[in-house]
């Protein structure tokens, strides 16, 4: 029987199958890692997404006139920060609009800055 090989030479040795279960546990942790990356990474650009069209409809609300209370009605996190318009070329006769700083602090630290009317309240 010329088939047989002698009792060595049969399938594989010890250290080749511990070498080649250490380069596929290498390998697998490189990917995992870099899935993890990526998950992160989109998870975060998931969360700036959400804060800018949060921040837009806050500029939104503000522009068609309601105030603080009411333009962060239904929306966490967020600060408003209002502020007279400030323009050295109209220094004579003040804006009809304030400029109004929209903050949310946490992971992201967002911040957007807009034109809304001025109140009629402000001195």
């Amino acid at each position: 029987m010329p088939d047989k090989l002698p009792l060595r030479q049969r399938g594989y040795a010890l250290p080749e199958v511990l070498v080649a279960a250490v380069i596929a546990a290498g390998v697998l942790t490189a990917v995992a890692g870099g899935v993890s990356g990526v998950a992160r990474i989109t998870h975060a650009t998931e969360e700036r997404a959400q804060s800018l069209l949060e921040a837009k409809l806050i500029a939104a609300r503000l522009r068609a006139g309601q105030n603080e209370k009411d333009a962060l009605e239904g929306l966490d996190g967020w600060r408003l920060e209002r502020a007279p318009f400030e323009d050295a070329a109209a220094a004579r006769q003040p804006a009809p609009f304030d400029t109004v700083t929209i903050r949310r602090e946490g992971r992201n630290n967002f911040q957007f800055a807009v034109m809304a009317p001025q109140r009629a309240n402000t001195p």
